[in-house]
């Protein structure tokens, strides 16, 4: 029953926002929302949405470096990403 009313809410706010004309588009995109919500319970992820992304490593090598523009100053961190 959530996964459904998750469904409906997306599709909702998709109407909301750009109506499709196009009743076959609205229908494919529907089925692939459904699809989503459907794959993202098997997984766990509505239930623990943090277990869709793993959890970062510790960052090595940052960078700290004053900027200044116009009349701010801050901070710029640089970190390679893998």
């Amino acid at each position: 029953a959530a996964e459904a009313m998750r469904d409906e809410v997306v599709l909702l706010g998709l109407r909301a926002r750009r109506p499709v004309s196009d009743l076959k588009a609205f229908e494919r995109i529907h089925e692939e929302v459904v699809a989503a919500v459907e794959l993202h319970g098997r997984r766990g992820w509505l239930r623990e949405p943090e277990g869709f992304f793993p959890k970062p490593g510790p960052l090595t090598g940052v960078e700290i470096a004053p900027v200044r523009r116009r009349n701010r100053i801050y901070a710029r961190l640089r970190w390679e990403s893998g």
